[in-house]
């Protein structure tokens, strides 16, 4: 007896170990990313940039750049096509390469936009 219930308890304890590894896994969701093929120019007057976010994003939808960007988001809109279009003011704006994030309810997609010098 003693030692079948030895080896319950080596198949619970191989048991848990499996739905944890499993557990762990499905717990830590792959990133939302935001893509774009446009760059923000620094200049006068709004603008705007198509992106598009790596996951659905359902719900009112928000945009913010880094606050180093000195970026000013002006709205945000669902496009037709899948694609979100952010009309933004970059007058001020700092040349790089800055975060961007989306969100909308408890989903948040992250990219980075380049920010150029006007011409």
């Amino acid at each position: 007896m003693p030692k079948l219930i030895k080896i319950a308890g080596v198949a619970a304890v191989a048991a848990l170990a499996l739905y944890g590894s499993n557990l762990e896994a499905s717990a830590t969701p792959a990133a939302c990313t935001v893509t774009t093929d446009g760059t923000v120019v620094i200049r006068a007057g709004d603008q705007d940039l198509k992106v598009r976010a790596s996951e659905p994003m359902e719900g009112q939808l928000t945009a913010e750049f880094a606050p180093e960007a000195r970026v000013r988001v002006v709205s945000v809109a669902r496009d037709a096509d899948g694609a979100i279009t952010v009309k933004l003011n970059a007058e001020s704006a700092a040349p790089g390469r800055h975060a961007l994030t989306l969100k909308a309810g408890t989903a948040e997609c992250k990219g980075d936009v380049a920010v150029t010098a006007g011409e």
